[in-house]
């Protein structure tokens, strides 16, 4: 009999890149990073990597949609 297979599925990660921020929130990755230049969107920059965090993008959204 074999042991069970271990879950080894990682939780969501902390930071996101364009491509994946930008699949997130339901835009293109030339759209997101035409809002990193216009600073529109909440980022950082980790030398030359432009990261999301998920509750700055879905605050960001909530802002949105208040407005």
């Amino acid at each position: 009999m074999r042991p069970p297979i271990p879950d080894t599925s990682l939780p969501d990660p902390l930071l996101m890149d364009v491509p994946t921020a930008a699949r997130f929130v339901g835009l293109g990755e030339r759209t997101m990073w035409r809002l990193v230049k216009a600073q529109t969107v909440p980022h950082i920059r980790i030398g030359r990597r432009v990261l999301f965090m998920r509750e700055w993008l879905v605050n960001w959204l909530k802002e949105g949609v208040q407005r």
